[in-house]
């Protein structure tokens, strides 16, 4: 399958759990996981601004050859500022 795909996952979802989705980012070719911190099962609910901004980043950048792995950008953008 060569579909982009976007795994979004709470940090603290027991299920199926960021690391559940970091192994289900390697069955495709294109895909990357973005882990929300702070968030279950229902980051829409939990995290609802960090939700909507991985959705819009997930909507308006697609990878153009992502390697399976653990992204998080959410995280990242949080530390950074």
């Amino acid at each position: 399958m060569n579909a982009v795909v976007r795994i979004l996952i709470g940090d603290k979802d027991l299920a199926p759990g960021p690391l559940v989705a970091a192994e289900l980012v390697k069955l495709f070719h294109r895909a990357l996981v973005t882990v929300l911190p702070g968030s279950t099962h229902f980051p829409w609910v939990d995290q609802p601004s960090a939700f909507t901004a991985a959705v819009a980043a997930a909507l308006t950048t697609a990878p153009a050859n992502a390697s399976a792995g653990l992204l998080s950008e959410v995280e990242s953008r949080s530390s950074s500022g």
